[in-house]
C-alpha cells in the first residue's frame, strides 16, 4: 500500500484508552518539533484541527508531569492532523517531527536512562537493548506516578526486538488501512541513532491499533543497517 492510500479517520464506538493521562512534556517535544520543521503558522492550523486550540501561542511546560490535561485522544489528534496537512507526504513529516522531539526528549529527560551511559563503548545490539529496556522502564515508572499500569512488552527474536502495547498514544481512537503511529517508530530509530553514533536501525510496524489490532508492535533490528 503506497502513502497516498493513507487516509484516517475515526473509530465508533467507546476505547478508555483515549482518556490515558499524558504527560505535559511529550505533547510540548511534538508541538516543538512540528513549529520549527513546519513553522508556527502551520502548527496553528494543526492546533486547530486537532482540537488543541488551547495550546496555540501557549505550549504546555516541559516537564514530565501530568497536570496539563492532556490525554492520549489529544496525541493521536495531532498525528492525524499532521498526516492531514501533508497528504502523501504526512508519513515522511511524521517520522521527522517523531525523530526531532524523540531527540529532545533523550536529552532533556534522563528518566529513560540515556543520560550517563557510555553507550559508545559498547556493542550496538548490547546498548540497543539496555536503551529499550531502559525506555520501557522510564514508561512504566512515570505511569506508576498516576498509578496506572502502562503496558508494555519487550522481548527478543534472532535478529530484531519486539516492542508490543495496547497502549499507544499515536492511533488510539483512529482507524486506517495501514500502521500510522510513525511519530512513535521514529522515535525508535532516533533512539537507536542516539545510542550507535548516528547509525540507523530498521524499525518496521507490523501491528496497529488503527487497523484493528489489539496492540502496536514494531520490529527493531539488532544490526544497523
Amino acid at each position: 500500500m503506497s502513502q497516498d492510500d493513507v487516509t484516517i479517520t475515526e473509530r465508533s464506538g467507546n476505547d478508555h484508552r483515549v482518556a490515558i493521562p499524558l504527560a505535559n512534556g511529550y505533547i510540548r517535544a511534538a508541538l516543538s518539533a512540528v513549529e520549527e520543521i513546519a513553522g508556527e503558522q502551520a502548527l496553528n492550523i494543526m492546533l486547530r484541527q486537532a482540537g488543541l486550540e488551547s495550546a496555540i501561542g501557549n505550549l504546555p511546560p516541559d516537564n514530565l508531569k501530568f497536570d496539563g490535561g492532556y490525554v492520549f485522544r489529544d496525541y493521536s489528534n495531532l498525528n492525524h492532523a499532521i498526516v492531514d496537512f501533508y497528504g502523501w507526504a504526512g508519513k515522511i513529516h511524521a517520522l521527522r517531527i517523531g525523530r526531532q522531539s524523540s531527540r529532545w526528549m533523550i536529552e532533556n529527560h534522563p528518566l529513560f536512562g540515556f543520560a550517563g551511559v557510555v553507550f559508545k563503548v559498547m556493542p550496538n545490539e548490547q546498548a540497543l537493548r539496555m536503551s529499550l529496556n531502559n525506555t520501557a522502564e522510564g514508561f512504566r515508572k512515570l505511569y506508576r506516578q498516576i498509578h496506572y499500569d502502562i503496558r508494555i512488552s519487550l522481548t527478543e527474536e534472532d535478529d530484531h526486538f519486539v516492542w508490543s502495547s495496547p497502549d499507544c498514544p499515536c492511533c488510539v481512537g483512529k482507524q486506517a488501512k495501514q500502521p500510522i503511529c510513525w511519530i512513535w517508530e521514529a522515535g525508535f530509530i532516533e533512539g537507536g541513532s542516539f545510542i550507535s553514533g548516528g547509525k540507523n536501525f530498521t524499525v518496521k510496524q507490523t501491528e496497529c491499533i488503527a487497523t484493528g489490532d489489539a496492540q502496536c508492535t514494531w520490529l527493531i533490528n539488532k544490526k544497523p543497517s
